[in-house]
């Protein structure tokens, strides 16, 4: 992915937490979920598009956080299939919708970051982060 692109992604990323829908009962965790997996989505697709990043992605062996990390969303897998409500396991309930898709685009953000970012865009994304956690303070 190019330099623009990443710093964009970061961006949108770290103003996830400003995503609120005071017109909703749910202002909160729907549209954050939303926009994550929408995230998760289009990072991970740019990802598999360039032959370079998925090099990156796939030629060194995985870190034991990475490892538990899998292992993490595979057993919430086989939990969400042999559910006693499936739906609910796996898209999440409609007040929260934090279910195993929900999961699954966090695991996509943390195998980015472990695998794709260099420090220069972890430093970024970090100012980004503390930019609209000073904006979130000043509002609340």
């Amino acid at each position: 992915m190019s330099n623009q692109l990443i710093n964009f992604w970061l961006l949108a990323l770290a103003a996830l937490p400003l995503a609120v829908n005071f017109w909703t009962r749910l202002a909160y965790e729907p549209i954050k979920v939303a926009l994550l997996a929408v995230l998760a989505i289009s990072a991970t697709g740019a990802i598999l598009i360039n032959p370079r990043s998925r090099r990156a992605v796939f030629k060194k062996p995985l870190s034991m956080i990475e490892k538990w990390w899998l292992i993490l969303a595979s057993v919430a897998l086989v939990a969400s299939i042999f559910s006693v409500d499936r739906g609910r396991s796996f898209f999440g309930s409609p007040e929260r919708c934090l279910g195993w898709l929900a999961l699954l685009a966090l695991t996509a953000v943390f195998f980015i970051f472990a695998r794709v970012l260099d420090e220069r865009a972890r430093q970024f994304f970090f100012r980004a982060s503390m930019a609209v956690a000073v904006i979130i303070s000043v509002y609340a």
